[in-house]
């Protein structure tokens, strides 16, 4: 791996970025964004940092953004599992139930694994679904 680092994204007046995910071309970086106060949404750049867009746009909790194929993103959602097309179109809940943040997306992109818990600290608790 290169030790060289270069910085692609930092401008504060755009908000707080983090939770940065490769799409899988490695073309594109999906992330999430603290814009001002509120809730963080959603969004994808070119792997220069160039060609930002906004792909959600809601007051609800978006986090953990995933890409599937190349032409879909899952994300967690306040309690919920979303997949969308990767222009933030076509929003679709994935499980009928909450689940916990923890998720991850198969290498093939055709199954998922997700945490459902009580939020109780014991070592009863949790369920991988």
């Amino acid at each position: 791996m290169a030790r060289k680092k270069t910085r692609i994204s930092y401008d504060p007046t755009k908000g707080e970025i983090r939770m940065p995910s490769w799409s899988r071309d490695g073309n594109k970086i999906v992330h999430i964004r603290y814009i001002g106060v509120g809730a963080p949404e959603i969004f994808v750049m070119d792997k220069n940092g160039n060609n930002i867009s906004r792909l959600t746009n809601n007051t609800l909790d978006d986090r953990y953004p995933q890409t599937v194929y190349e032409k879909k993103i899952t994300f967690w959602s306040t309690n919920c599992l979303w997949i969308m097309d990767s222009s933030g179109t076509n929003q679709k809940q994935l499980a009928d139930q909450q689940i916990d943040y923890s998720y991850c997306i198969a290498p093939t992109g055709d199954k998922v694994v997700y945490l459902v818990s009580n939020n109780s600290w014991t070592y009863e608790n949790g369920t991988l679904w």
